[in-house]
Parts: C-alpha cells; structure tokens; sequence
C-alpha cells in the first residue's frame, strides 16, 4: 500500500464554522477555500504516496487526528509566518499572513517529531519548521541581507536560478548526488537561526539558509526552494519526495 502524507495547504474552516449557513442555502459561500497545489500532490503521487489534505482548523484534536491516518507530512509553501510566533514584531515589507494555518502547521510539526514521523518542509514550510521547533526568520531578504542573489525570482516555466553549497554527510546532499547544485527560488523571508532541534545543511552563495535537518537522527528535511515546481523538467527534484516516501514506508513497516 501506498503511505500516507498529509500536505498541510491554505484555505480555513475555523471561522466558517461559527457562522450558521445563509438562508438561502449559498453552496459557494457556505464552501472552505481549502486547498494544497497540484504540484505537490502529484510530486507525491509520482513518488509513490498516497497525498491527503490537513484542514487548518483551530477545532481542538483534529491536527492530531489527521497525523494519526498518516504515515508523514509535507510543508507546502504560501504566505508569510506571523512574526509574533517567533517573538518578533511585523515589519513594514511583511506580507499576507494566516494565523490559523501558522497555527495548524506549527502544533502539526511539533506532534510529528514527537511521534518521529518523516517530516519535509518546502519555502515556507522549512520556515513554519523551524519556527516550530524553536528558530526565528530573517522576515525579509531584501531589506535585511546584503546580497547579490535574487530569492524572489520567478519563471516561467520554472528552472533553476542560483547555486547552493550542501553539507558533506547530509541528507541534501545526498540527495542530489553534489556538494553544489543549482535550484529555484521564490521567498523573500528565510530561516534565521534553526534553533537546536535543526541544523543547517545547505547554504546560498549570500550565506542565505537553503536547507536544514533533524540535530538528533529524525527523518526531517527542510528546503527553502521549490523541487515540486521543477521535477517534471529535472527528474532529480522528485528525490525529496521520493525521499520522504521511502521514510515514510520504512516508518509503518517498522
């Protein structure tokens, strides 16, 4: 059988749920935007698993619930992290926020490590990562991070723009058979420091955090670019999430 891996994605049910429906029954009003990109559902697929959606939701037991009927999750990227949750306040280049996924996400992480579950974090997901597990971000490169490399690059259709220098003995690197490789960006925040249940393992040529793991052995990898936008052209960005599947096999026949 296939694993199972909940993406977490956008989209909120916690303030529609308060609200009784509208008289007349209005089925596109009364209907969740809840959603997780294709790409990354058919990254899954294509390595192997069987994707399902995690509802953000403040509904007390249903993160739990949802990680209990699957076998690892994947942290898609979106919006930016509400800075309060890691102690900071906003800044003026701060764009659109969710706190009901930040809080969906980051209580979604937090329950996975504990119950050791494969974990990949992806743009904003590395960020809710690390932001759960103790870390803070750099809320905006451009205004924060002296550098020549553009992070917020976008192309179409999407290939690889800048280098990356991945750790010896790292999953990352492993994974891309290179100590240097090329990827795609598109993110103007980044993670800041891991905090100690993460290390960083890869970095931009500006210094810039491009990908972190577990600091004690666990099936987690964080990666600040887009492998789901670029697979079908570069067959070596579906390894992430093929990766994350073989963990995620070895995991339930354990």
């Amino acid at each position: 059988m296939r694993p199972v891996v909940l993406l977490t994605g956008s989209g909120s049910v916690s303030d529609q749920a308060k609200r009784p429906p509208p008289e007349p029954p209005d089925r596109e009003q009364r209907s969740a935007p809840i959603s997780a990109g294709y790409d990354y559902v058919d990254a899954v697929l294509q390595a192997g698993g069987a994707p399902a959606v995690c509802v953000n939701s403040t509904v007390e037991g249903a993160v739990s619930a949802a990680l209990g009927a699957a076998d690892a999750l994947l942290l898609t990227g979106g919006g930016d992290l509400e800075p309060s949750t890691y102690g900071r306040r906003p800044q003026a280049e701060l764009r659109r926020v969710d706190p009901v996924r930040d809080a969906t996400e980051l209580l979604a992480v937090r329950l996975a490590e504990e119950r050791r579950m494969p974990i990949l974090g992806i743009c904003r997901g590395i960020q809710a990562l690390c932001v759960a597990l103790g870390g803070t971000l750099i809320q905006d490169i451009p205004s924060q991070v002296e550098s020549d490399v553009n992070h917020d690059l976008k192309t179409d259709p999407p290939r690889p723009t800048h280098a990356v220098r991945a750790e010896e003995n790292s999953i990352v690197r492993t994974l891309f058979g290179a100590a240097n490789f090329q990827v795609n960006s598109r993110h103007h925040q980044a993670v800041e420091k891991p905090g100690d249940a993460l290390r960083p393992t890869a970095w931009a040529p500006d210094g810039v955090i491009e990908a972190v793991e577990s600091t004690r052995g666990l099936p987690i990898l964080g990666l600040q670019c887009h492998p789901e936008s670029l697979f079908r052209l570069y067959p070596e960005f579906l390894r992430p999430f093929r990766w994350l599947v073989e963990q995620a096999a070895a995991r339930g026949g354990a």
